[in-house]
């Protein structure tokens, strides 16, 4: 298992962890399934999720990790986890949740037709 924390995106950045994180899934498969976990944000951006804290990413560190995955043919399935409606304060995680999906789906689009 490899993990990257929210220290490591904000000390090297979230593209070339992205590109390490998709050749190490990729390696000797034919498909990459992504999973979302919500409560990798800060949770100024996050507080409807089980496990919010101050200290993770940005939306826009988020916005470029999914666009780029949802852009690899390699990446045939998505989903997004941990949004808690209940802890929601004004669906600011649900609007969040909304945008990250929307965002892996304009990655998804931007692939070169076959």
């Amino acid at each position: 298992m490899t993990i990257f924390t929210a220290r490591d995106v904000a000390v090297q950045g979230m593209a070339p962890l992205v590109e390490e994180a998709i050749a190490i899934a990729g390696r000797d498969a034919d498909a990459i399934y992504v999973t979302f976990d919500i409560d990798c944000f800060d949770q100024t951006y996050a507080p409807g999720t089980g496990a919010s804290l101050p200290g993770g990413i940005t939306p826009w560190q988020a916005y470029d990790a999914l666009f780029r995955l949802g852009s690899d043919p390699r990446v045939k399935g998505f989903d997004l986890v941990e949004v808690d409606p209940s802890r929601d304060i004004h669906d600011i995680t649900a609007r969040l949740a909304t945008k990250l999906m929307l965002t892996f789906l304009a990655g998804y689009h931007s692939r070169p037709a076959d």
